[in-house]
């Protein structure tokens, strides 16, 4: 006799995940990708803000003026000596394109008996527009000469013809006016062309300035 067949039902159970837990990985997923999202971007702000900061605040000493005490002679004449240490090795724009101006810039000399109370370095100043600025492109300059010259005003009218004027680095030149005057081919990439003229009181000591230029100017500050 055959032995009786048996059959065996099997019920599968699917475990679905419940629409609770999907909304919830969801959630969790977009947070995650939030927050990823903000710290890459918070990263780039401040990498940014940093390169801003450093390039709109950046100096460069490229020379230094040493002064003597001021000193009055018997007819009221003040005087003083002035000592000019150029550092650049050669000129900034000759620097920054082999084409450029070539007049070097390393120049040191001493003038004794500088009429005046006060002296002034004159720089042509070549601004770049600031997103140039912002790719590293440095500022360009030229010292053209230190003079003497009264703070006073009335001192300065009646004392004027006794004030000098000292070249440095050959003095203004065609190229630089040129550039001055929105002329050369440099000028796509301007944001402003002028003459910086810092100027500095003698005092009765010695006294040392650095020369620096800013990335928007050229000034004058004590050394010590």
């Amino acid at each position: 006799m055959p032995k009786p067949t048996i059959v065996t039902e099997t019920t599968i159970i699917k475990n679905e995940r419940r629409p609770v837990g999907r909304i919830l990985g969801c959630i969790s997923f977009l947070i995650s990708s939030a927050a990823l999202i903000f710290f890459i971007t918070t990263i780039v702000m401040m990498g940014l803000w940093i390169r801003t900061w450093a390039v709109f605040t950046q100096e460069r000493v490229v020379g230094y003026v040493t002064v003597g005490g001021l000193k009055t002679d018997s007819f009221g004449n003040k005087t003083f000596s002035l000592t000019y240490e150029g550092l650049d090795q050669e000129a900034a724009f000759g620097r920054l394109f082999p084409w450029g101006d070539k007049t070097i810039s390393h120049e040191k000399f001493t003038v004794d008996n500088f009429a005046g109370d006060s002296f002034i370095v004159k720089a042509s100043f070549f601004k770049w527009k600031d997103w140039l600025t912002f790719l590293g492109t440095p500022p360009l300059y030229k010292i053209s000469s230190i003079r003497g010259d009264y703070y006073n005003g009335n001192e300065f009218n009646q004392k004027s013809s006794r004030l000098r004027s000292i070249s440095v680095n050959g003095g203004e030149d065609d190229f630089w006016r040129s550039v001055l005057e929105g002329k050369s081919i440099w000028n796509f990439g301007a944001e402003a062309r002028y003459v910086a003229n810092p100027e500095q009181l003698v005092t009765n000591k010695e006294q040392k300035y650095e020369i620096v230029v800013t990335e928007d100017s050229m000034i004058l500050r004590a050394a010590n």
